[in-house]
């Protein structure tokens, strides 16, 4: 029954950096810091985006045949981002429209961001990452997933008197072992 922002900007290094140093939650409506989620868009006015959450895209099908559709290597999360970048890239826009309204029942709160889903996020990143950004950017990116992973890690262990906050801070550190090679 809220309004759930989507329309998002595509991965960026800037994006990742801004994230890393919390000024995407400081200034979620900056037009330089909030790039990623582009908070400064209005809601209520139809604007062109990099991509929108799966749950609500709509293209005509055979926009989908002439991509050969979905690509089904991705798991779990950014097989729309790879769809919209690969869309876009075909010369395609996707557009934010206002007046489109469904009821999403997603996943919310701190039991979401479980050590699972944190995980398979950083793996269908890295595969989009690997798909469509040069072996160059692919490594700067994983420097910065790395760095995030550790501060996420540490912050949300100084916050583990909150409930469910350990769990994350497990969920991070695991996830940092996972970009460093470590564990799989």
């Amino acid at each position: 029954g809220s309004l759930q922002r989507t329309g998002v900007s595509f991965p960026s290094l800037w994006n990742s950096f801004v994230e890393i140093i919390f000024f995407e939650q400081l200034f979620p409506h900056s037009r330089i810091y909030g790039r990623h989620r582009r908070l400064f868009d209005n809601p209520i006015e139809e604007h062109t985006v990099d991509y929108l959450q799966g749950s609500c895209l709509m293209f005509p099908k055979h926009v989908l045949h002439k991509l050969s559709g979905m690509n089904e290597q991705y798991f779990l999360y950014f097989e729309e981002t790879d769809l919209c970048y690969r869309l876009k890239h075909e010369g395609w826009k996707t557009v934010y429209l206002p007046q489109a309204k469904l009821l999403h029942y997603g996943g919310s709160g701190n039991e979401y961001y479980n050590d699972f889903r944190l995980l398979e996020y950083h793996k269908s990143l890295l595969l989009f990452l690997s798909q469509h950004y040069s072996p160059v950017k692919q490594l700067y990116f994983r420097l910065l997933l790395i760095v995030r992973a550790i501060i996420r890690g540490c912050t949300f262990f100084i916050l583990s008197f909150r409930p469910n906050y350990f769990e994350r801070t497990a969920a991070y550190f695991k996830t940092a072992m996972y970009l460093l090679g470590i564990k799989k």
